[in-house]
C-alpha cells in the first residue's frame, strides 16, 4: 500500500474511485469504539419489531439497524449497552493471586480483590461503571425497566441516596 492518504489522491470525496479506495484501507484501532459509540435510538419497524439505529440513521433512508428485537424493552437495553461496550473495560483481574485473592485493578491500580477468578464480574462491573457515567445510556436502561420499576426506583431515590 502506498503512503498517500485518500484525500491526496482524488479531487472529490464523493468520487466512486475515492470511496473504493477508502474501502481498501485498514481502520485505525479507534474505529471499533467509534462504531459502537452511538447515539442509539430505538425505532419501531412494524407492529412486532424494534430496530436499534444510530441517531442519524433511519429505515426510511435505507439504513439497516445494528440489531432488531421483538420486544421494545430489549431494544432499549441494547441501545443503552452499545455505548458502554465501545470502551475498554474499566476493571480487570490480575493473573497473580495473593493470599487475599485476585487483585482487581482499575486504570492500572489495585482497587479491590475477589476470592475466585471472576471474569464475568469484571465485565459486569465495567458495564455498570460505564452506564453510571453516561446519563443517556442510564436513562435508556431505566426506560427499558418499565413503569413499575421506575416507580419503585423513584420511591427509593426519594428516601435519599445512602
Amino acid at each position: 500500500m502506498d503512503e498517500h492518504t485518500p484525500s491526496e489522491m482524488f479531487d472529490n470525496a464523493f468520487d466512486p474511485s475515492y470511496l473504493a479506495r477508502l474501502e481498501s484501507l485498514d481502520d485505525p484501532a479507534s474505529a471499533a469504539p467509534a462504531e459502537l459509540a452511538g447515539p442509539w435510538e430505538v425505532v419501531a419497524l412494524g407492529q412486532a419489531e424494534f430496530g436499534v439505529f444510530r441517531g442519524w440513521e433511519s429505515p426510511e433512508s435505507g439504513d439497516l439497524p445494528h440489531c432488531i428485537f421483538d420486544d421494545p424493552h430489549l431494544a432499549r437495553l441494547a441501545a443503552a449497552m452499545l455505548p458502554a461496550l465501545s470502551r475498554e473495560p474499566a476493571f480487570r483481574l490480575r493473573a497473580d493471586p495473593t493470599l487475599e485473592g485476585y487483585p482487581v485493578e482499575r486504570h492500572g491500580e489495585v482497587c479491590g480483590r475477589t476470592r475466585i477468578w471472576d471474569h464475568d464480574l469484571m465485565q459486569a462491573l465495567s458495564l455498570a461503571h460505564e452506564l453510571a457515567q453516561q446519563p443517556e445510556a442510564l436513562a435508556k436502561l431505566l426506560e427499558a425497566a418499565g413503569p413499575t420499576a421506575l416507580e419503585l426506583v423513584g420511591k427509593r431515590l426519594a428516601r435519599g441516596i445512602k
